[in-house]
């Protein structure tokens, strides 16, 4: 006697499967993307302002980590203003000219800074994140 199945019978699936999470469209994933920059913008302040003071108290120059610390503490209000434009739905323009003009406060950190700088490098990476979702804000 064979042991094979019968002819008629539907071999069983297998059950321990997951179902598949919901796929977002690229509008939903650039929205979440200019969320995730404006609320990680405010979070990472106190990071960065505490490394810098902590350079500062080994020998850094003052003038240079006081600039550091000015352009990192501006993130917050860059990050609040975000979210506040997302909820109103306006304002991409100022947005993006803000984002941009604390951009160039980085640029001269970074030049001013030099290796000290990398404290301050996902400030900069958040900044151009926000920037790529700046979309969102208007329809």
């Amino acid at each position: 006697m064979s042991k094979s199945r019968p002819s008629g019978s539907v071999p069983k699936k297998n059950q321990n499967t997951a179902p598949a999470a919901p796929q977002k469209t690229p509008a939903e994933k650039m929205r979440d993307r200019y969320v995730f920059a404006c609320v990680a913008l405010i979070l990472y302040v106190m990071p960065a302002v505490t490394c810098l003071g902590m350079i500062y108290a080994t020998g850094g120059n003052l003038a240079n980590m006081a600039l550091g610390m000015i352009v990192s503490a501006l993130a917050v209000p860059l990050g609040l203003l975000g979210m506040h434009f997302y909820k109103l739905q306006s304002g991409r323009m100022l947005m993006g000219a803000l984002c941009i003009l604390l951009c160039m406060g980085h640029i001269v950190s970074a030049v001013l800074l030099g290796g000290w700088y990398l404290i301050m490098v996902p400030h900069f990476v958040l900044i151009l994140v926000c920037i790529s979702g700046l979309k969102c804000i208007e329809k």
